[in-house]
């Protein structure tokens, strides 16, 4: 399983093709929110779409087409966005 060879190394990486392929058949994981880091990497945010599971899994993708995970972990839970004040407006 993918999480076992996280397990055994210190970082996995794969094709970024074949790291989501097996993240979404083994973890039934989905990209969910991707953003670019002050270093130029790409980060993907992947998380279960299966509600009981709640698995999620954090990956850097390079240039080269490699995509190395970062972090995983259980219990992910989606947080509402809260409406910041408008500017002067007292809270």
């Amino acid at each position: 399983m993918l999480l076992e060879l996280v397990a055994a190394t210190v970082v996995a990486c794969l094709s970024q093709g074949e790291l989501v392929e097996r993240l979404a058949a083994e973890y039934k994981e989905v990209p969910v929110w991707a953003g670019v880091a002050k270093n130029g990497l790409l980060l993907e945010l992947f998380k279960s779409k299966d509600k009981k599971e709640k698995s999620w899994t954090l990956v850097t993708i390079y240039p080269d087409g490699q995509a190395c995970i970062v972090a995983i972990g259980d219990d992910w839970e989606d947080i509402p966005m809260l409406q910041l004040p408008e500017k002067g407006e007292r809270v």
